[in-house]
């Protein structure tokens, strides 16, 4: 069914919805206009500090989910037919994007300075901030906000689409040109949920897209000799 019964959610999920749908999209587009002006900060401090992140925004969304009474992770595994087909999607956005990946490299985005020069360390902390990114974003917007946001409007399609919204402007701190693969990216990951009922394969997804996009981006930045900042005279060491 695509319209839902109207419910009220308690004073929590509404603290809930003005976060993640007002608030961190306000405060990710601000922090993110203040990083152009300074230099990139040492990779282990960025991929520490997204971690953090995710723990406490995680913390909350399950702590929200058991208040509201939000039942996000059912009994029942994913189908071998959806595990395939999340796999297939995730080869599909990894290759579709590609292009938008090697314009980012070939004009030397800041962002890049995430992905340049990497140890083996830093690879394994990628797929650790990986495995984080899909487990949360997908608790946060898919599980918790949408659930939330089709109960106060009592449509299914208007609390996705509000949530894409949310989790599109929540990554701000990239560009607006990221904005349009991001949305493309969730609405795939909407797209699982509604076809199998559960998070569990738009998780996987998620965490394996990151994976294989940080490492591509890694490669990318070997391929155009992109180095580490020098940050200027006083400023933080480099990792």
């Amino acid at each position: 069914m695509l319209d839902t019964p109207w419910q009220p959610v308690g004073p929590l999920g509404a603290v809930y919805l003005l976060l993640i749908g007002l608030l961190l999209p306000r405060a990710v587009w601000k922090s993110g206009r203040r990083a152009r002006d300074l230099p990139a900060p040492p990779r282990t401090t960025y991929i520490l500090s997204a971690l953090q992140t995710a723990a406490v925004l995680g913390g909350l969304g399950l702590w929200v989910a058991r208040v509201e009474g939000l039942a996000l992770f059912p009994g029942a595994l994913p189908l071998p037919r959806d595990i395939g087909l999340g796999l297939l999607a995730t080869v599909v956005l990894v290759l579709v994007l590609a292009p938008y990946r090697a314009r980012i490299a070939r004009r030397r985005d800041r962002s890049m300075q995430h992905f340049c020069e990497p140890t083996r360390t830093d690879r394994a902390l990628w797929v650790v901030l990986s495995l984080s990114a899909g487990f949360w974003e997908e608790l946060v917007y898919r599980g918790v906000l949408c659930t939330l946001l089709a109960r106060v409007t009592g449509s299914a399609p208007l609390a996705v689409a509000l949530a894409l919204l949310a989790f599109t402007l929540g990554h701000l701190h990239r560009s607006w040109s990221a904005l349009i693969p991001v949305a493309v990216i969730g609405l795939v990951l909407h797209a699982f949920v509604f076809l199998t009922g559960t998070l569990y394969v738009a998780m996987g997804v998620h965490l394996l897209y990151d994976v294989a996009t940080g490492f591509a981006y890694m490669r990318l930045a070997a391929k155009h000799g992109i180095t580490r900042e020098v940050p200027p005279a006083g400023g933080p060491a480099p990792s």
